[in-house]
């Protein structure tokens, strides 16, 4: 059964705010971790602002994030990165797609 989209903002909030974002990083659906890999896709094409100060703590997990951006990566090598490398800027990507992802919400109201 997918997942209401409205349910994914929540669960990306409640990824953010999770101290043990490897546990929850295995065990949520597919569906979470697209909309994860579809975050990073937004921060690289700019769709998402993030600040200067932002994109220099992402840079080093440059790789990463277009390998979580590219279509023919397998969704479990995807999980896989998010479950390795994901804490280091899960926390600089999550804010600012869950800011633009509310207003999209709020204005689809």
């Amino acid at each position: 059964m997918p997942i209401p989209k409205h349910l994914h903002l929540e669960l990306l909030k409640l990824l953010q705010k999770s101290k043990s974002k490897k546990d929850l990083l295995k065990k949520c659906p597919n569906s979470v971790i697209k909309a994860v890999c579809e975050c990073a896709l937004n921060v690289l094409k700019g769709t998402v602002p993030i600040s200067s100060h932002q994109k220099r703590k992402l840079s080093p997990y440059k790789q990463t994030l277009r390998q979580l951006a590219k279509k023919k990566v397998p969704l479990f090598k995807k999980r896989k990165l998010l479950v390795q490398k994901g804490e280091g800027f899960l926390s600089f990507i999550l804010p600012a797609a869950i800011s633009l992802l509310g207003s999209l919400f709020n204005g689809a109201r």
